[in-house]
């Protein structure tokens, strides 16, 4: 804004608003003159009335020079300017002030009559106001002169004094507000003001601009500095913002790493996991950047830990081969803390506690920088551990990874179970199997002699049966009896009787070595022999050596009538479709031919 153009429009704005009151003063005035020079005018021209009758004598005496004499004197009555008169014969005569004009309209007109009262002729009085001793159109001009150079010098000083008083200080004080705007800090005001000592309205605008001045410079200040802390602020969120974007997309990956695990070990065949624990260990280990992952399993006594699974970085050196096996009563403190299920957090191993010496020496030595060790603790109590090892640098966890750390602990500790349980039924199912053949073969074999019992020579014999008329191979079936068995027992015990199946048994056993050969003790001293593929000659002449096998071995029979040791009678029989429809008959024919051989003296072969 120019400088003064605030008093210039203040002046123009007073002198437009006091022109209405001045034309009002002036036409007042001009008013009040006009109406004291009317009556001042009537007043003379009443004076000048009061000449007319001698006007008249004068006229009706035809006594020129008085009537003369009464015009001139009519004419030095003040405001009078002329006087005219109109005769009978309509002749008119004028006389007028010299320097003024005849007006149009007489003032005053009256008749001129005789002494009969007619009338003779007519007189008409001029006035003007100008011809007054004091003209009130000049004191009118003189008046308004005076107003309004009264106005005027009334103006020039309120314009004076206003730029004095008003505009001079607004301007110092505009200057002020204006100078180096709100951006610096304000400095201290004073002026020098003519118009007393006393405080008026401009000093109390002054004092107020400059407490708001300083109160917008506190304000921009304070707008500034939480302008800068909100930058900040805004910069710390949004580096707050990315960073825990970074880090949820780094947990998202996390989960579905976790998950696409757990996936894979739900469908996972037991021949596989040791396999798939291995790669789970690598894909964790390479998600977290650590360069070691172990998993240590303790035995149920916890003396000892098992160094099970590893996974090292290229470029590091693998540690399972150093610590296959490990005492856990050397790391006392380690293990109390992992048995408590707590879950080891170590920044640097130098800040163990003094009561984890051997614990620390251990991590030095292996270039542990910092770990994190997860407890495999269930219900069955500690199988083990995993440690996550920082190798090259120090490492610090976040809570997020602790938590999803514990989430794949869980899985592992899941697998571990899966494997002891099926490594547990496993050992089960092989112990019932055993359990199964010892029982199948104590179902099927003689507890004294070892031999196949009745029972299952009846289901060996029936199968072999069928598959000889099948195959149209021969089937032989031999019977044997020991003679005269129960005057044995009877002289010298069942003990040494006993002890004489056993013999017999070994006797058969070193005879029939096929494996598709059948012994079998199917009574107290009577046994059987089946011979798939084998005819007649052949099972003879085995009958025949198992005989000569037995007096070989000498068992002392004392009561015996045929011999001084045990001996034996064999019938034999081989299959025949037309004399054996079926086992039942081939039986009862070896039967016979036992038979036939005791009836012939015992001892001996007899073929049916």
């Amino acid at each position: 804004m120019r400088h003064g153009q605030f008093a210039r429009r203040f002046i123009l704005s007073v002198t437009m608003i006091s022109v209405l009151p001045l034309l009002l003063v002036m036409l007042a005035y001009g008013s009040f003159w006009y109406v004291e020079s009317k009556e001042a005018l009537e007043r003379q021209l009443h004076k000048a009335k009061q000449l007319v009758p001698m006007m008249q004598k004068a006229w009706r005496l035809n006594d020129v020079a008085a009537l003369h004499d009464q015009i001139d004197r009519i004419l030095l009555v003040d405001g009078v300017v002329a006087v005219s008169w109109l005769d009978r014969e309509q002749q008119r005569g004028v006389i007028q002030r010299a320097g003024f004009v005849v007006p149009d309209k007489a003032a005053h007109q009256e008749a001129l009559l005789n002494e009969q009262g007619e009338q003779i002729g007519r007189i008409d009085i001029y006035t003007d106001l100008a011809a007054m001793p004091q003209n009130p159109w000049r004191e009118l001009r003189e008046g308004v002169v005076w107003i309004v150079a009264t106005w005027l010098v009334l103006l020039i000083v309120l314009n004076w004094r206003f730029r004095s008083w008003v505009c001079q200080p607004l301007l110092q004080l505009s200057r002020y507000v204006e100078k180096g705007g709100l951006q610096d800090k304000p400095e201290p005001f004073s002026w020098q003001r003519h118009g007393g000592s006393s405080e008026d309205e401009l000093d109390v605008l002054a004092r107020e601009l400059v407490a708001l001045k300083q109160t917008a410079y506190q304000h921009v200040q304070q707008e500034k500095m939480g302008q800068s802390v909100l930058a900040e602020e805004r910069d710390r969120l949004r580096s707050q913002v990315v960073a825990r974007t970074h880090e949820l997309d780094y947990l998202s990956r996390f989960q579905r790493l976790i998950g696409n695990l757990f996936q894979r070990f739900a469908v996972m065949p037991m021949s596989a996991v040791e396999a798939g624990l291995q790669q789970a260990l690598a894909e964790v280990g390479r998600f977290l950047c650590v360069e070691r992952v172990s998993l240590f399993q303790h035995d149920p006594e916890l003396s000892h830990m098992r160094y099970t699974h590893e996974w090292v970085e290229e470029g590091f050196l693998p540690t399972i081969e150093l610590l296959d096996e490990v005492n856990t009563r050397n790391f006392p403190w380690w293990m109390a803390q992992l048995q408590q299920g707590r879950v080891l957090q170590v920044d640097d191993p130098l800040q163990l506690p003094p009561e984890a010496r051997a614990e620390r020496d251990t991590l030095m030595a292996h270039g542990v920088r910092s770990l994190i060790c997860m407890p495999l603790l269930s219900s069955e109590g500690l199988m083990g551990y995993i440690t996550y090892d920082a190798l090259r640098q120090p490492r610090r966890w976040s809570q997020e990874e602790l938590t999803l750390l514990g989430i794949t602990n869980t899985l592992f500790l899941s697998i571990l179970l899966y494997q002891r349980r099926e490594l547990q039924l496993e050992a089960a199912r092989r112990s019932l199997e055993q359990y199964n053949r010892k029982l199948e073969m104590l179902s099927r074999s003689d507890e004294l002699t070892g031999l196949a019992n009745r029972r299952h020579f009846n289901e060996v014999r029936a199968q072999e049966f069928r598959r000889a008329l099948r195959d149209n191979l021969p089937l032989t079936l031999l019977l044997f009896d020991l003679d005269y068995f129960k005057a044995y027992n009877d002289s010298l015990g069942h003990a040494a009787g006993d002890d004489a199946l056993k013999v017999f048994a070994d006797c058969l056993k070193q005879t029939f070595e096929r494996g598709t050969d059948l012994v079998a003790r199917v009574g107290g001293e009577e046994f059987a022999v089946l011979l798939p593929a084998t005819a007649t000659p052949q099972g003879v002449a085995l009958a025949e050596r198992l005989r000569a096998t037995l007096q070989a071995r000498q068992v002392h029979h004392p009561n015996s009538p045929v011999a001084d040791s045990l001996t034996v009678s064999a019938g034999l029989v081989t299959l025949d479709p037309e004399r054996h429809p079926d086992v039942d008959t081939l039986y009862t024919a070896a039967d016979r031919a036992l038979y036939e051989a005791k009836a012939l003296g015992r001892n001996r072969v007899v073929s049916a």
